[in-house]
């Protein structure tokens, strides 16, 4: 085709623009108008200066048609990079995405006008190979978990890797398997590119699953350019409880409140905020609620002294580094009376062996405390000899309570301790301490789909530690929180206001 004016600006409008190469490339795909959503996604791709960018996007907006179809499209046709790796969950799911690519640039009406007829070599699933104006586009389709560290294609590293739904939902609930993923991605397809020059990019679009997701991380990391999306306006939901639509054109206000509806009446709501809100957990059906949050004044309530017990809870981290994954240290206060349980510290860290020694012990003395709860599961005398030695070397005697994971280690035991929370919480009979209890109950308001367990894994184990000690609450009564005003009001109730002041006293 003759390149006029008219073409000339046309196709120089597409490598300004995506939003704009797809109604020319692709205005079958992108039949309906872009919406709000959209742009933001393509503002994004097309104005950040950052060679790593990641999107979190609803399902149904047409994202796999952008990331799998339209990027690595204008890539290739404008020969803005000649080695192009588009990454799915699996090898099949990314092999299926690259052959519609293939389809489309051979078949593609819109392209034969401006490009002509394009030609392919190497034609297998695995790898193929586009002549665009003389020169070769690599593309390689690789699946999570494939070999994609040292690909080369002639002297050239991938310059785009496009990475779409990497995560697999069967597999967010394992820790381990989310490890494995994220060493992957930062180990394999991170290291596949140059890292000494400027002209690579990867743009990893997705959904979050989990909020320990390899996404999640990849949203809150200062070295990604990033946002995240949602099918509806997430600040009028929390504050109106309506649904108003991101991309009307996909799905109108009333299209988003029906569908929320069938998610929730099938018992499926969490599925619906985790699919279309980009929040792995419904806010309104969650397990723990912030409505449940009740809060206590240290100042008003003096909790080193009889009926109040204090104890600490330690769970450590479970490998052969403790600094190398998070320990949990809740610091509590039981009241039978008062049918309350009061969270006076939640501190969670990295620790050195002797560093999480010195914490807890650091803790015991702060909170008055007698009792110390330690989870030896898998550690046992590991963790209990230097617990007791220190005891020993600092002339210190605490009672010493070695808590069993009863339920299991893995995150379905380490669910089922934290549920036990719950009625205490739906009952109000837990109290927190507002100074320092945050990082508890953004834990505590995630579960089951949280980040971090530590917080809240130990403040599960009370239970334990109350049916253990016999500990119950009693009959309510209503008693002055400060014991201290006890002892003022039984010293007056024989008289004590009535005593003349003391005079010519000695000392002997």
């Amino acid at each position: 085709m003759e390149l006029t004016p008219e073409l000339e600006r046309t196709l120089a409008a597409c490598v300004r623009s995506t939003k704009t190469a797809g109604k020319v490339f692709f205005p079958e795909r992108f039949y309906r108008p872009f919406d709000p959503v959209h742009n933001q996604i393509f503002d994004l791709v097309d104005n950040s200066d950052s060679q790593m960018i990641a999107i979190a996007a609803p399902r149904g907006i047409g994202k796999t048609s952008i990331n799998n179809l339209l990027l690595p499209a204008k890539n290739a046709l404008f020969r803005l990079t000649d080695y192009i790796v588009p990454v799915s969950a699996s090898a099949t799911l990314a092999e299926q995405q690259a052959e519609n690519l293939k389809y489309e640039l051979l078949n593609n009406p819109a392209i034969k006008d401006l490009f002509g007829n394009l030609k392919t070599n190497n034609f297998n699933k695995q790898q193929w190979v586009v002549n665009v104006g003389g020169k070769e586009i690599c593309i390689m389709p690789r699946g999570a978990g494939q070999q994609i560290r040292g690909l080369l294609f002639r002297n050239s590293r991938p310059g785009l890797i496009v990475v779409d739904d990497l995560e697999d939902p069967d597999n967010m609930d394992s820790e381990d398997q989310r490890r494995k993923k994220k060493e992957w991605f930062y180990g394999d397809l991170m290291g596949s590119v140059d890292k000494g020059r400027d002209d690579w990019r990867i743009i990893v679009l997705g959904t979050i699953l989990h909020q320990d997701s390899l996404l999640i991380g990849l949203l809150e990391s200062a070295n990604w350019d990033s946002i995240n999306l949602a099918i509806a306006d997430r600040d009028h939901l929390e504050k109106t409880g309506e649904f108003i639509s991101n991309a009307p054109n996909v799905m109108t206000d009333k299209q988003v409140t029906e569908l929320h509806k069938v998610y929730k009446e099938d018992g499926m709501e969490d599925t619906f905020f985790r699919e279309y809100m980009n929040m792995p957990i419904s806010t309104r059906s969650s397990v723990f609620r912030r409505p449940y949050f009740k809060y206590y004044e240290p100042a008003n309530v003096a909790l080193d002294w009889e009926p109040f017990e204090n104890g600490v809870i330690v769970d450590p981290a479970k490998t052969t580094k403790l600094q190398s994954a998070e320990s949990g240290l809740i610091g509590f206060a039981f009241n039978p009376k008062t049918q309350a349980i009061y969270i006076r510290e939640a501190l969670a860290d990295k620790f050195h062996p002797d560093d999480l020694i010195n914490e807890m012990f650091a803790m015991l003395e702060r909170l008055n405390a007698r009792v110390l709860g330690v989870e030896v599961t898998s550690l046992h005398e590991f963790i209990t000899f230097p617990i007791k030695n220190e005891m020993a070397r600092r002339g210190k005697h605490y009672e010493l309570v070695e808590l069993q994971a009863r339920a299991g280690q893995n995150e379905k035991g380490k669910i089922e301790r934290i549920k036990s929370l719950a009625p205490l919480y739906r009952q109000g009979l837990i109290y927190h301490n507002e100074a320092n209890c945050g990082a508890l109950e953004q834990q505590l308001l995630s579960f089951p789909k949280s980040r971090r367990w530590d917080l809240m894994d130990a403040e599960g184990y009370i239970v334990e530690m109350l049916e253990r000690g016999g500990r119950y609450m009693e009959p309510w009564e209503d008693v002055d929180l400060d014991p201290r005003r006890v002892v003022e009001r039984e010293f007056l109730e024989i008289g004590g206001d009535a005593m003349p002041p003391m005079e010519r006293f000695r000392v002997i």
